[in-house]
């Protein structure tokens, strides 16, 4: 009778955590419909206030994985002396009415940043936020554009919410 009692109350969890949430697969959404397969990406790179511009380039794969709950992008980011390799991995889930977006963000340099934000369909973008273990915080944003280009843009700030780098570019072209 006990385990009785608590499968049923299992199987009440669930449905209540079903009723409000509704995971949705990524890829679904234009922007990772456009950031899917071999892309290049160039841009700017400012590591530091008030330092030099760097122009670089990306190049990367997007593709959903895990039957398409999550959609990855994996790549090599060349900016002058600064170079990388990444990995991000992004969620979409449908929560109490509003569209929640989630991603974790791992590179060579030794930054994982876990992001919260949402997909703002009327803008086209996907808006996020990350906390930094240093207390400073990151703010990530796709936005689509015509012809299937991506606008990225991110701004790392410090624990006082200063401005301490930022990265800008156009995903723009699929790559050879």
């Amino acid at each position: 009778m006990r385990t009785l009692f608590h499968l049923l109350l299992i199987v009440s969890a669930i449905s209540v955590v079903s009723a409000q949430e509704n995971p949705r697969n990524a890829p679904d959404l234009p922007v990772f419909q456009a950031l899917a397969g071999k892309r290049t990406e160039s841009g700017i790179l400012i590591p530091e206030m008030n330092g030099q511009p760097l122009q670089g380039k990306a190049i990367s794969v997007g593709q959903p994985v895990l039957g398409g709950l999550w959609f990855q992008i994996d790549g090599s980011a060349n900016y002058g002396p600064a170079k990388w390799v990444y990995r991000w991995m992004f969620r979409f889930i449908e929560r109490d009415g509003q569209n929640k977006l989630f991603a974790t963000y791992y590179d060579t340099i030794g930054q994982k940043i876990d992001y919260e934000g949402r997909w703002v369909e009327e803008d086209q973008q996907a808006q996020l936020v990350g906390k930094l273990a240093n207390g400073g915080t990151a703010r990530y944003q796709l936005t689509l554009g015509e012809e299937g280009s991506v606008r990225i843009e991110s701004v790392v700030s410090d624990a006082d919410g200063n401005a301490s780098a930022t990265y800008s570019a156009r995903n723009v072209a699929a790559a050879e």
